[in-house]
């Protein structure tokens, strides 16, 4: 009985009028979810990062040269460069977090550097020189 209740719904929504519909409604849902959606593709993003971030941390969410702990400017780091080769690869940013989290990336090249120290480790591979960066002291 379910067999035949699945193989009926898998020949209605074939039918042509009924595809159309549904393409309809769900255009005009998505316009009038627009933030719900956007919100709920934000909060996917910020869990799955934080999970990456414990991964190649090894627990710590922290900056490896200055210490600083803000999640918001926390990034993924190419040890050797060549992350935005990595990147392009990619559909999208986030493609390469949720390898990371699946496993399907290896992560014995990449580090966690805030965006000051990531700019700065870039600049010291870039043209060869070294930035003095001072560690975050918490009062």
């Amino acid at each position: 009985m379910v067999l035949d209740r699945i193989e009926y719904f898998k020949e209605y929504y074939k039918r042509p009028n009924v595809r159309e519909r549904r393409i309809k409604y769900y255009r005009i849902w998505r316009i009038k979810n627009e933030k719900r959606i956007k919100d709920y593709y934000k909060r996917n993003y910020q869990k799955i990062k934080l999970n990456v971030l414990k991964l190649i941390g090894k627990g710590k969410i922290e900056c490896n040269k200055c210490g600083c702990a803000d999640t918001r400017i926390l990034e993924v780091n190419h040890k050797s460069g060549g992350g935005h080769k990595e990147l392009t690869s990619y559909k999208s940013n986030s493609q390469m977090y949720r390898n990371i989290a699946k496993g399907k990336r290896n992560i014995d090249d990449l580090n966690i550097l805030c965006r000051v120290c990531n700019s700065a480790d870039f600049v010291e591979r870039k043209f060869d020189i070294k930035f003095k960066i001072m560690p975050i002291v918490s009062s």
